[in-house]
């Protein structure tokens, strides 16, 4: 659906020499402060336009959902080449305040981890898988809530909230990667949270404990972690653009949900 604007001329300057401010534009009989003008004009740079002659037609740009969001940061972590600035000698632990204040509580985190993995899996559950898309990852479907899944980790193996956030980098990055659905996303979740735990934490449990932990066989997790950082070309590294850009998407994704 389209606002018609009519009567405007075809170009505008958006900026406004002081002489000006007030002037009256009389086009057509229509009487628009250029004061007023201006602020149309700036609330272009927001719309898509098309241009008619003298008049413009505003384009209403859809409210984006959560999926939609979802699925321009799955794009955004294609990106090979963002995975190539992240200094791992900065820990997490020297973060300044402005950085630690954009990560939201752990209790909101794990919501919002939820909420990311289900919309994952919405998108996917729906498509016909041929052979040469299974891959380790897709066993028979856990059928333990997403949500239940992610507080044994936070309960029994203290993971923190920046491995949250590590993990839903890994998901995003991953699900340009493999079709991530209900038959694969809890062993992702696992893949995910041993790679992201080992990234930043100085001390961390055993893949023992990690298994028993996500319910697997020990040898099975092996297998998990080496084909995750396979298919990241055994590249683990998060830039700092990816990280809060994954900091913000879940941060906002319980408001679009």
């Amino acid at each position: 659906m389209a606002l018609l604007v009519t009567s405007l001329p075809t170009t505008v300057d958006l900026e406004l020499s002081d002489d000006r401010k007030g002037e009256i534009l009389e086009d057509n009989n229509q009487g628009l402060c250029v004061d007023q003008l201006s602020s149309i004009c700036r609330c272009l740079a927001t719309t898509g336009i098309v241009t008619n002659g003298g008049s413009l037609a505003i384009e209403r740009q859809p409210e984006k959902t959560a999926a939609g969001l979802v699925k321009e940061c799955i794009a955004y972590h294609g990106d090979n080449n963002l995975h190539k600035k992240f200094d791992i000698c900065r820990s997490f632990k020297n973060m300044s305040v402005e950085e630690r204040d954009r990560i939201p509580s752990l209790n909101d985190l794990l919501t919002s981890c939820h909420q990311l993995a289900g919309i994952i899996v919405d998108m996917n559950d729906d498509l016909f898988i041929v052979d040469s898309q299974m891959t380790i990852f897709h066993q028979t479907p856990c059928y333990m809530p997403i949500c239940d899944y992610l507080e044994r980790f936070t309960t029994y193996l203290y993971t923190s909230e920046h491995v949250l956030v590590l993990t839903c980098v890994y998901m995003l990055r991953l699900a340009n990667k493999i079709v991530i659905n209900s038959q694969s996303i809890h062993r992702v979740i696992l893949a995910a949270i041993v790679v992201a735990t080992k990234m930043v934490e100085d001390k961390f449990p055993s893949n023992q404990s990690f298994s028993i932990g996500g319910g697997v066989e020990n040898w099975e997790l092996n297998m998990l972690e080496v084909e995750m950082l396979s298919l990241f070309d055994f590249n683990a590294m998060i830039s700092w653009e990816e990280y809060n850009c994954t900091v913000k998407l879940l941060a906002n994704i319980q408001d679009l949900e």
